[in-house]
């Protein structure tokens, strides 16, 4: 009766995952021969002979991907030396242009004071009263503007450029 019992009991919780896990292997086993499968249905016939040589050509063939991405890395690698040399220069230059407008902001700041408004009222007035002293230095022939004192002339007056130079 106790072998009876035996072959009879409920299934535990070890028992449980002992088939779990061998289902699990199981279905890793079958997913890598139908890839054995899948690879050799396009490859054909293995050339086991020729393995060798092909496994080398293959070989040289990775070799040169990789030359081909060591350049690249250091064609990137450049370019962002490029790049931060650029950022730099744009910092500097946006240092000296905020340098400069301050320089023009205190320049303004400058130039409005109360002193400097009257000076310029100064100058406004006596530049008007120089114009209206100096004498008339336009004429007009043929309705072209023409100026006395760029007219070459024989004879010294006034108007003339090398008046009273000697």
């Amino acid at each position: 009766m106790a072998k009876q019992a035996d072959a009879h009991r409920a299934p535990n919780e070890s028992d449980l995952q002992i088939v779990e896990r061998a289902i699990a292997d199981h279905e890793v086993f079958q997913r890598n021969l139908f890839t054995l499968k899948r690879i050799l249905t396009e490859l054909g016939p293995l050339d086991i002979p020729n393995a060798r040589a092909n496994v080398e050509a293959e070989q040289a063939r990775l070799d040169e991907v990789r030359k081909q991405t060591d350049a690249a890395q250091q064609q990137l690698s450049d370019l962002e030396k490029q790049i931060a040399d650029k950022r730099r220069e744009l910092a500097e230059t946006e240092a000296t242009i905020k340098d400069k407008m301050r320089e023009y902001a205190a320049e303004l700041a400058e130039a409005d004071t109360p002193q400097a408004r009257q000076q310029a009222v100064l100058d406004r007035h006596w530049e008007s009263v120089r114009a209206q002293a100096e004498p008339d230095d336009e004429y007009f022939v043929g309705g072209f503007q023409e100026f006395h004192s760029k007219t070459p002339s024989f004879h010294k007056s006034k108007r003339d450029r090398d008046w009273r130079v000697r």
